[in-house]
């Protein structure tokens, strides 16, 4: 392998299958290797000028978000960074099996051609183990000229999910007012930041953004809305900090009251568009079908199988 990129301490580890310690300086130096300035300068340059791939907006919105996404657990109960603490133990003890180093984990790495350990690291994880993935700018973008086609009068859009700011990024993209919830009181400087930055940026500065820290199942609505937007917490697949963990008749429940809550809360002629899996769908489909379903464009996870749509609710 090629370690050109960097001789950190975690690199040479990596290099000579040795264990060190993640300190706070080497979870820093992780983060702004994933964080390059000039990549994220581009992506957004790219965003801005209408560029429409899967992918585009999300590198920006790393700037902010990546820290938080690397601390959700993922499937095997642990995050990105104790991922790679494993990763390191594993490789100087020979131990893997403890560590949770499966096979097929060493297999992509041996073979896979790579001058970017870091990065390789992180796919497998995404791969494996799921870290939160971003919701789509660029799928936002689309599914608002989905939502305007059925209802011309859009101006704003409610996420009571917010999650990383995708839907925040593509609701200014189409001239939108935006406002989120969310949970995560730790995201609460980083969309600071993010709104900020957007403000500095002639063509986003005449919209409202908001983000703010509350339970979506909480929060006061005082007034009907025009246009929600989000993508509700998937049973316990994925695990965000303040997101307790439920039963599945728990989250049958949850799911329920939170359909009701926010279809509720539409004006006339108001539009629900939820990102869910089938699983979920099934759920709120006794309460009340979809006027529409699309599918939703995303880059497949080869582990699993499940489909993902947007299913819209017209008031």
């Amino acid at each position: 392998m090629n370690f050109k990129y960097s001789y950190s301490r975690l690199f040479f580890s990596l290099l000579f299958n040795m264990s060190v310690i993640l300190n706070n300086t080497d979870i820093d130096d992780i983060i702004a290797h994933f964080n390059s300035p000039k990549l994220i300068r581009r992506d957004l340059e790219l965003f801005i000028n209408g560029s429409r791939g899967v992918k585009i907006g999300k590198r920006f919105l790393d700037k902010y978000m990546f820290r938080h996404r690397a601390r959700c657990t993922g499937g095997e109960g642990r995050n990105f960074f104790e991922y790679l603490q494993d990763w390191l133990n594993a490789w100087e003890t020979g131990d893997f099996k403890s560590h949770k180093i499966y096979p097929c984990y060493q297999k992509i790495y041996l073979i896979k051609e790579h001058d970017n350990p870091l990065s390789l690291l992180r796919s497998i994880y995404s791969l494996h183990e799921r870290m939160p993935q971003h919701f789509s700018p660029n799928i936002m973008v689309s599914l608002i000229e989905t939502l305007r086609s059925i209802n011309p009068n859009i101006t704003k859009v409610f996420d009571p999910c917010a999650g990383w700011g995708g839907r925040l990024l593509g609701s200014v993209q189409c001239g939108l007012h935006y406002k989120g919830l969310d949970t995560n009181i730790a995201l609460e400087n980083s969309y600071r930041g993010l709104i900020d930055e957007l403000k500095t940026i002639p063509k986003y500065q005449s919209f409202k953004m908001k983000f703010i820290v509350a339970d979506c199942m909480e929060y006061q609505i005082t007034k009907p809305l025009q246009c929600i937007v989000t993508s509700p917490p998937y049973f316990n697949i994925e695990k965000y900090p303040n997101t307790p963990i439920r039963s599945r008749h728990e989250w049958t429940q949850w799911y329920i009251q939170f359909f009701e809550k926010y279809y509720g809360a539409l004006m006339e002629n108001g539009l629900l568009a939820l990102n869910i899996p089938e699983s979920i769908y099934e759920i709120l489909m006794t309460i009340r079908p979809a006027d529409v379903s699309i599918p939703f464009q995303k880059v497949e996870r080869k582990t699993t199988n499940y489909k993902e749509f947007f299913y819209i609710w017209i008031k």
